[in-house]
């Protein structure tokens, strides 16, 4: 069973993926595909941090439970109360990623009895974004129970980023 400051982590996701295709035939040797994609991908991740006392190592608390070590770990296992010391830090991680697109390919055919050629022509734009947001928020544990403060963290290392890409093959 888990300790009862872990209890509440969570890693939730969720994905979606769209398409749209359209195929053509303009002639007996001439074919397009058309294709609209989107892909979105949205996780948030809730996870113990540590304490807020950042000199305080929960790989030490955990492999070396003695002397002090000994009521943090009592702390995180919800059998004693948190002291102001012993505040605990949660971490917010949040991820929105985007993947989209449109590609036309184009296949033109010639084929006889003694030969076949293709030429196939293509083209594809590709754009990537990520939204990254870090958030901290600090919480006791009171009676076994998490009971987190109301107000976040800003960790100032939330950002978005982005990146485009274009294809053109023959």
């Amino acid at each position: 069973s888990r300790y009862a400051s872990s209890r509440a982590d969570r890693l939730d996701w969720e994905h979606k993926h769209y398409q749209i295709k359209y195929f053509n035939e303009w002639s007996e040797n001439i074919f397009s595909d058309l294709t609209f994609y989107r892909s979105d991908f949205t996780r948030k991740w809730d996870k113990l941090n540590g304490f807020v006392n950042t000199g305080i190592d929960l790989r030490e608390v955990y492999f070396n439970p003695v002397g002090q070590n000994e009521d943090f770990l009592a702390v995180l296992k919800g059998q004693k109360d948190s002291s102001p010391s012993e505040k605990l830090r949660f971490g917010i991680n949040d991820r929105d990623y985007i993947s989209q697109g449109v590609s036309l390919e184009t296949r033109f055919s010639k084929v006889s009895r003694s030969y076949s050629n293709h030429l196939d022509l293509g083209l594809l734009f590709h754009n990537d974004e990520i939204e990254r947001s870090h958030l901290l928020q600090d919480a006791d544990m009171i009676g076994g129970q998490i009971s987190k403060d109301t107000s976040f963290v800003d960790q100032d290392n939330s950002n978005i980023d982005s990146t485009d890409a274009f294809r053109l093959f023959l």
